[in-house]
């Protein structure tokens, strides 16, 4: 089964890009069919939902948020924080596909909320002029990173 799906995904791959190639589908449209591809067999991968391949969905969800940017970014004029935005929400995605009802499948939430709030750091740095920014990536960053470090630290070491 594993051969199997691997070589489907690399036939669907390839007739992709040759249709690419030849210029029948453009290049916003072949990354959302890549990525409709690898929801298609995401969905192949097995009956039950806990079940199904979290490998495939990932990369699915991930490049169809590259290519929604892709296809918005000429008319979101001055909005680089919507490609973290969308990135953000393909996270939110696979916790609400596979991972919500599986023990300890938080996770995707993790890294949507650091995409989220980084595309608020990037909203605020493009669309107003804040002086404290800088203030904000040369001190606080860098304090919040060995605070946070020194805790884990800590905590590991209570474990061990």
């Amino acid at each position: 089964m594993k051969n199997s799906m691997i070589g489907l995904i690399l036939v669907s791959v390839g007739v992709l890009m040759l249709l690419g190639n030849l210029g029948v589908l453009g290049g916003e449209f072949m990354l959302l069919a890549i990525g409709a591809a690898f929801l298609i067999f995401y969905g192949l991968s097995a009956r039950e939902s806990e079940s199904r391949k979290v490998g495939l969905l990932i990369p699915g969800l991930i490049i169809i948020a590259v290519g929604l940017f892709a296809q918005f970014e000429s008319r979101l004029e001055n909005a680089p924080y919507m490609f973290f935005v969308f990135l953000g929400l393909a996270f939110l995605g696979v916790y609400l596909i596979h991972t919500r009802n599986i023990e300890g499948g938080k996770w995707p939430l993790f890294p949507a909320l650091g995409l989220f709030g980084f595309a608020a750091f990037v909203f605020a740095a493009t669309n107003f002029n804040i002086a404290f920014l800088g203030t904000i990536m040369n001190n606080i960053v860098p304090a919040g990173a060995i605070i946070v470090g020194l805790v884990l630290l800590v905590k590991a070491r209570k474990r061990a």
